[in-house]
């Protein structure tokens, strides 16, 4: 369903303004950039999907979701921060997974099978 290439992990980032929005702003910044994609359009989709409710997994990952009508097929970037930023309500994030689906993909079932893959690694 998706592949993820080492182009699209970027690690030990550091932040000036270390906050969930700064954060947000980064990965989709990276996105735009390694996918070719607007992003703008993905730092709203990221912030409406957390608008929704943080997904945390394993206690310090954060995963994301935003639309785009310029993706054929799920995309994902990993961002590892070098310290942790508050996120949501009470967890503690370092890394944050941005899933980018096509407009027309289930997005339910791409961030299923994203959280599978992220289980079968911490595994």
């Amino acid at each position: 369903m998706f592949a993820l290439l080492k182009k699209q992990v970027l690690v030990n980032v550091e932040l000036k303004d270390p906050s969930e929005l700064t954060a947000i702003a980064k990965v989709a910044s990276f996105a735009g950039e390694k996918l070719d994609l607007a992003s703008q359009t993905l730092r709203s989709g990221f912030l409406a999907s957390e608008a929704s409710g943080a997904r945390i997994v394993s206690g310090h990952i954060a995963l994301t979701h935003a639309s785009s009508p310029d993706v054929k097929k799920v995309e994902v970037v990993i961002v590892n921060f070098d310290a942790a930023i508050a996120w949501g309500e009470n967890a503690q994030v370092d890394t944050v997974v941005g899933v980018i689906v096509p407009e027309s993909a289930d997005t339910d079932a791409a961030m299923q099978a994203v959280l599978g893959k992220l289980e079968s690694w911490k595994a």
